[in-house]
């Protein structure tokens, strides 16, 4: 099956067995609801998939993606050499070489120590708010991040920074802002606790059909959702509706990777369904709910120091579609192009690699829409997709 490029990015964790479980009595919770509101650290706009936060290094401003499955923060190689120096091994703490040394689950596999570099780490200031911290940054190519994205990613943001604020999304108004202090939470329809352990992304309760209930991290570095196949089989055998659609390609900080795509419907968060969700199949053992599980909420925040999300959703259920055709959309020199991809030749729709996409059914292109940009070419009925691309100077009208 053509399946449309979906991007995820590096997580550093260790991996938990999964299993369903008889369901817990309610989890909602009842955290600050204090009147005053204390005064974000910043507000800045976010897209549909990547929550990308404005950060200053060294009297620079860089860009750094939020992901909360990542265990550390992560410079892109060549951006850290050319602000710091490479951290000596007597400075990376027992752990960081304790995890790596095990290998550390992402994605796209499992990563080593021989495949990082070790920087030294300087002040990252959000805002006005100033974050330091003892840990080398983990250095790695991000320039994979960078194309499918459509926007420079110089850095990730992991949850050793995350714990240190407080988060807070707008999907209607597509706005991140981020506190230093915890924020009230009178304003959010539900508030559910979460699980955290070190090197672990917040964990929620979500529940199955048959009154059942099994653990899910919350992964702001993902666009789909993950699950081991143990876990997808123990949802179908308690009656969620699996249905496998194809291949996905996955765009990674440690490579390109491809896996099984599925349809799961049967989810819920407190009494709401979630819908069909697409996942996708972890084979290092991640179960992680991505962008397309949090791009439902209208609104939604994470407070580390309460450990809770809370959430407004009016319109919270949402069955993702099974893609009719792939095409694959890089983001190359300022500019959305045609990509090459080893699942499927796009010469059957009439486009080559290095095609420069201007237009999608008479709407100009940004780059900072490619991740629903690819949704949006993947799931076009036949006959209701346009687009306009530059091929070498001569502009063409592709009708698909």
């Amino acid at each position: 099956m053509i399946q449309v490029l979906r991007k995820t990015t590096l997580l550093i964790a260790v991996t938990l067995t999964i299993a369903a479980c008889t369901d817990k009595s309610d989890t909602s919770s009842s955290p600050s609801t204090a009147s005053s509101s204390p005064q974000p650290v910043l507000t800045t706009s976010i897209s549909k998939y990547s929550v990308t936060v404005p950060v200053t290094i060294a009297g620079k401003t860089y860009q750094f993606l939020l992901d909360t499955g990542s265990a550390y923060t992560i410079v892109d190689n060549q951006v850290a050499a050319a602000m710091t120096q490479r951290a000596p091994d007597h400075e990376i703490p027992a752990r960081l070489h304790q995890s790596l040394a095990e290998g550390a689950s992402t994605p796209g596999g499992t990563l080593h120590k021989d495949d990082v570099k070790f920087w030294r780490p300087l002040r990252i200031d959000i805002g006005d708010h100033a974050l330091r911290s003892a840990t080398p940054w983990l250095g790695l190519d991000l320039s994979l991040l960078t194309r499918a994205t459509g926007r420079r990613i110089d850095g990730i943001l992991g949850t050793d920074v995350f714990r240190q604020l407080s988060w807070q999304v707008d999907n209607v108004k597509r706005t991140l802002t981020v506190l230093a202090d915890v924020p009230s939470t009178a304003g959010y329809q539900q508030c559910v606790p979460y699980r955290d352990e070190y090197g672990q992304p917040p964990e929620i309760q979500i529940g199955l059909k048959n009154a059942n209930w099994a653990p899910f991290r919350i992964d702001t570095g993902l666009t789909d959702s993950l699950a081991p196949l143990d876990l997808l089989d123990a949802l179908h055998k308690n009656g969620s509706n699996i249905e496998q659609i194809g291949e996905a390609s996955m765009a990674t900080a440690n490579g390109t990777h491809h896996a099984s795509e599925y349809l799961v419907d049967g989810l819920s968060i407190s009494g709401m369904p979630v819908g069909r969700l697409r996942v996708l199949e972890s084979a290092g053992g991640l179960n992680n709910l991505g962008m397309g599980f949090l791009s439902r909420f209208d609104s939604y925040a994470l407070v580390p120091a309460e450990m809770v999300f809370c959430y407004n959703a009016k319109n919270f259920t949402r069955d993702d579609h099974q893609p009719l055709r792939y095409i694959p959309l890089i983001y190359v020199d300022g500019r959305i192009e045609i990509g090459d991809s080893s699942m499927g030749d796009v010469s059957g729709y009439g486009l080559k690699p290095g095609d420069v996409l201007l237009e999608v059914n008479g709407r100009k292109v940004l780059p900072a829409d490619i991740e629903e940009l690819r949704e949006d070419v993947g799931i076009a009925p036949k006959g209701k997709l346009t687009i306009l691309i530059d091929r070498s100077g001569e502009k063409k009208t592709i009708e698909l």
